[in-house]
């Protein structure tokens, strides 16, 4: 008889408190259980109640959703308006999220969303990093890159989201087959070395064939950690930080071949793997990341884009990272870079930023002479990219560019001839300002020949091409001609 008695007000709140609420890890939708969980609603309650308003309001529909509603399409349920609930879900976070990131299996064949607006949950970024590595596996070398780039807010407000959200981390499963610590270590220990080969192979000349090696590497280390993940917390981390750092130089390798909208999926995929991690490394890895994303911004002339990218690694630097002279050196050159492609009303930062760029790397324990080599390269682009708008401060500009880079040259070794011929198309460009075109074609010349070397560069073609812009201030000068001609034609 106690049974068929009504229930207390008191035993109701509690079971209503209990439904309206839902643990992360039990919900079978995690991608909606977090966007849900960080999105601000007190309950599910609240959430259907927003859902209803805004299909009322917007639509004209007259929806009745409760919490129940909510923890069945948390449960797996399909819904019958996904787009609007991602309206609410995107004004509550403030940046649109499509209805395909929080029902993936609802796309019909249309292509996943771009990986900077999906949910940072560890499971669901390794699912889909392992998809969008089949993907860029069947590109044919020669097709033009079908992502799109994105940039300002609808890029920085998503990263910013989820950086400061709490991590989604994995946990180890029972399934498949169990292998010992010591053998789950030395795979590990292959993948870490196998990447730090790939970086040198990289620096060494770069190209699409060093991003066709990373990228298979990269598949094999995901679909590791997707089948099999280490149950020791120390190995599985450092096998997932391995992830964050490979997926990093494999959207930089990306960049540097052109394909900037897979270099950014790659980024914001990395990021997310090495939000996850609970280590140092990790935290490093993230700012690592970040730089390697402003200074895509650089390239592609979006400098308050990477501003904002560089204040964001500054931040996480500080609070997180284990502290690094050279990374902090590496944020103020980019921060000049970005200040010099606004122009020359902000000299005085640009110089004092490189200042503290130069200042950081030298007092660092052991910098890496590549990591010199680059601060002087940057640098020499920051005084060339004033120069060549401010003609009054031309000469001096370019007198420092100059010595930036016979510094850089001086600096790296020989065998990098991707960075060497950086540096030393930044030399020609600097003594074409200075009036020395002899001396700036042979430059070029040097350049044009170690760019043959490493088919795939786009980047590195693209320097040179504009070289024939610059030769072509030398009309009656026969190698200034001669080179605007070799120069227009180069083809990576």
């Amino acid at each position: 008889m106690t049974d068929s008695l009504p229930r207390s007000k008191r035993a109701r709140r509690i079971r209503n408190k209990r439904l309206n609420q839902l643990p992360l890890a039990a919900a079978a939708n995690q991608p909606l259980a977090y966007l849900v969980k960080e999105s601000g609603f007190r309950s599910l309650a609240a959430f259907a109640s927003a859902i209803n308003n805004h299909a009322s309001a917007a639509y004209g529909i007259q929806l009745s959703h409760d919490h129940n509603i909510i923890r069945r399409w948390l449960n797996g349920a399909a819904c019958m308006h996904p787009e609007i609930v991602a309206d609410v879900l995107s004004g509550a976070w403030g940046v649109t999220i499509p209805p395909a990131v929080i029902w993936p299996d609802d796309r019909n064949g249309t292509p996943p969303a771009s990986a900077h607006l999906q949910p940072c949950i560890a499971e669901h970024t390794l699912a889909n990093l392992g998809a969008f590595l089949r993907r860029d596996a069947l590109r044919e070398v020669g097709w033009t890159d079908p992502v799109p780039v994105a940039t300002g807010d609808e890029l920085v407000n998503p990263i910013s989201r989820w950086l400061a959200s709490p991590p989604v981390r994995l946990t180890a499963t029972e399934q498949g087959p169990q292998h010992t610590d010591q053998r789950d270590q030395l795979m590990v220990d292959r993948i870490e070395a196998a990447t730090a080969h790939l970086i040198a192979l990289d620096a060494v000349a770069g190209g699409e064939a060093a991003r066709d090696m990373a990228a298979g590497q990269l598949r094999y280390a995901v679909d590791l950690a997707s089948h099999h993940l280490p149950t020791d917390t120390f190995i599985r981390n450092r096998l997932l930080a391995a992830i964050a750092r490979l997926a990093s130089e494999v959207g930089a390798m990306s960049h540097d071949a052109g394909l900037d909208g897979t270099a950014q999926q790659y980024f914001a995929y990395a990021l997310q793997t090495a939000q996850v991690v609970d280590n140092d490394h990790a935290n490093l890895v993230v700012v690592y990341v970040l730089t390697h994303m402003a200074h895509q911004m650089c390239e592609l002339s979006a400098p308050q884009t990477a501003l904002r990218l560089i204040e964001l690694a500054a931040a996480h630097h500080i609070q997180h990272a284990a502290r690094s002279g050279v990374m902090q050196g590496m944020l103020w050159i980019l921060r000049a870079r970005a200040l010099a492609i606004l122009g020359p009303d902000w000299m005085e930062e640009i110089n004092s930023s490189i200042a503290l760029a130069l200042t950081g790397c030298a007092t660092a324990e052991t910098p890496p002479p590549i990591s010199q080599c680059r601060l002087r390269r940057h640098a020499a682009e920051v005084y060339l990219t004033i120069a060549e708008v401010d003609h009054r401060q031309a000469a001096p500009l370019a007198a420092k560019a100059e010595s930036c880079s016979l510094i850089a040259l001086d600096t790296q070794s020989q065998n990098q001839a991707r960075e060497k011929a950086y540096n030393l198309i930044n030399l020609a460009r600097s003594r074409f300002l200075l009036g020395r075109p002899d001396e700036a074609c042979d430059d070029a010349t040097q350049a044009i020949q170690l760019a043959h070397q490493i088919p795939g560069a786009a980047r590195l073609a693209t320097r040179i091409h504009a070289l024939a812009t610059i030769a072509e201030r030398f009309p009656h000068h026969p190698q200034a001609r001669d080179l605007h001609r070799r120069a227009l034609h180069f083809e990576p």
